[in-house]
């Protein structure tokens, strides 16, 4: 596996991975500071997956900067959503997506404006 990630070395691997996490709680941290994030899920088309998707974006509409889709195959979707705003409200955004039924992926980069 690590070959196919391109790392030469375990310890390789897991140092990257704690530089990463602790990036993550570092933004976290932040709470009321300007950030800027870009958030990608996959998930499957269905119209109540469709609606909570729509309903959530336009509940954040003032945080959400630009949006596109693509379509996987019959039923899969992948959308990238780029927000500003205060961390906090940023987070919230993200963790409502998150948990919508349907959603099969995420990740997302967080980082100070």
């Amino acid at each position: 596996m690590m070959g196919i990630v391109g790392y030469s070395s375990r310890s390789e691997a897991i140092r990257d991975a704690i530089r990463s996490h602790i990036s993550e709680q570092r933004m976290y941290g932040k709470v009321k500071e300007d950030v800027f994030n870009a958030f990608m899920f996959l998930y499957r088309e269905g119209e109540s997956e469709r609606a909570r998707i729509d309903r959530t974006r336009s509940q954040f509409s003032r945080l959400i900067e630009a949006e596109t889709s693509f379509r996987i195959g019959d039923s899969r979707n992948i959308t990238v959503l780029l927000a500003k705003g205060k961390s906090d409200e940023v987070r919230v955004l993200t963790s409502r997506i998150r948990g919508i039924r349907g959603i099969e992926q995420t990740r997302y980069i967080m980082t100070e404006q």
